[in-house]
This record gives structure tokens, C-alpha cells and sequence, in this order.
């Protein structure tokens, strides 16, 4: 069990997660991130906003859904909640590739699930998890620990920080991750969304960033 989720968050998972930085270059391109402490408060704002109010939200009603109806109606809200074309375009492709992989595996999905997947990260990723049997605090574990590594890696080539010290702040935000869970649990269907208009307007600065390394 535990196996079936440290590969579904694998760096290596073939789904081309190193190519994003969700913004984060943005934020070093305009100075607001220079060093460890001033990305571990940004990383950390992150988690206790978008992560807790938007994504595990909705992925945990995502893995909960029980119609193609509703997984439907689930997955164009967690595109139309992609605030930017990055970051929608971002969520398809990893979406898109990582319902390829699913396929290539043999899980025994219905293919009109894997259809909708296609669009959305979210989606894929609670659909791989429900083929895989996780426990649902699992997987909302797995997806945060997945954003902290992802955010740590991007920052040890944009900041700079070392990598000592990148491990470091994934060790000390891993702790939080229980907490934001449980507070996800508490948001209700109205409440869900991002409300982060910063990073928004840093995502849509990297569209026209005159240098970059990330896609997003």
C-alpha cells in the first residue's frame, strides 16, 4: 500500500512534474524569495491556503465521489479553479499524462472515468489512488507531501538553496501536513477555493517572464 504511494509521488513518476514551479519563479524573479527562510514562509503560506482550501478539499470529495456525474462535475471545478492559463495548462498535462500511465498499467479503469481524468491533475491522481486502494488520509498526505518536494526541488535551482537545506524545510513543513489535513476535512463545498490573488498575479507574470526555466 504504502509502495503504491511513494510512487504515485515520485520525482521520477513520469508525468513531468520537475518542469513546473507553480509561480514560485515569479516570485524569485521579483525578489519576494531570496533565501531558505523567506521560501519556507512562502511554501508554508501555500500549504495553509491553496493546499488546505482548495486542492485536498476537493480531492478528498474527488476520491469520495460514487457517479461519473459527480466526478464529472468535480473535475471542471478543479480546472475552472485554475485561476491562469499556466497553471490550467499544468493541470491538463499532468493530468493527461498521467491517465497515459495508468492505461499502460492495466488498472482495469472505465474508460469514460479515464476520459475525464484527462483534464485534471486532481482527478487523476484520486483515481490512480482509488485504483491503488489508499486510505483517503493517505492520499491527501501523499498529494501535500508531493507539492512541499516539488516547491523544495524548484527552489534549490531558482533561489538558490542548497540542498541540506531544502531537506530541511520538506522535514520541518512535512509535520504540518496532519493539521492541514484535518482542517481540510473542514471546508465546506462553498468555501472551496484558493484565494491566494498573489499568486495568481505571479502566475500570470511568469506567461510573459522575459527568462525561465519552468513552464509554469
Amino acid at each position: 500500500m504504502l509502495a503504491s504511494a511513494f510512487s504515485l509521488i515520485s520525482p521520477n513518476l513520469p508525468i513531468g512534474g520537475f518542469s513546473y514551479s507553480q509561480a514560485l519563479e515569479s516570485a524569485v524573479e521579483l525578489g519576494l524569495i531570496g533565501d531558505s527562510d523567506t521560501f519556507k514562509k512562502y511554501l508554508e503560506h501555500n500549504l495553509k491556503h491553496t493546499i488546505k482550501n482548495f486542492e485536498l478539499p476537493l480531492l478528498k470529495r474527488l476520491f469520495e465521489s460514487t457517479t461519473l456525474e459527480d466526478y464529472k462535475r468535480l473535475t471542471n471545478k478543479a480546472v475552472a479553479m485554475r485561476t491562469t492559463l499556466e497553471l490550467r495548462n499544468e493541470e491538463q498535462a499532468k493530468g493527461q499524462a498521467l491517465v497515459r500511465l495508468m492505461i499502460s498499467l492495466n488498472l482495469n479503469l472505465k474508460e469514460d472515468y479515464l476520459e475525464v481524468a484527462k483534464s485534471s491533475y486532481l482527478s487523476a491522481f484520486a483515481l490512480f489512488s482509488k485504483a491503488k486502494s489508499l486510505p483517503l488520509d493517505v492520499v491527501l498526505e501523499s498529494y501535500a507531501f508531493s507539492y512541499i518536494e516539488s516547491q523544495a526541488i524548484a527552489a534549490i535551482k531558482l533561489v538558490p538553496i542548497g540542498q541540506t537545506q531544502a531537506w530541511a524545510i520538506i522535514d520541518e513543513l512535512s509535520c504540518v501536513i496532519p493539521k492541514i489535513i484535518e482542517k481540510s476535512k473542514e471546508v465546506t463545498d462553498d468555501h472551496i477555493g484558493s484565494g491566494l490573488v498573489n499568486l495568481s498575479i505571479l502566475s500570470v507574470l511568469h506567461e510573459s517572464q522575459y527568462s525561465r526555466i519552468f513552464r509554469s
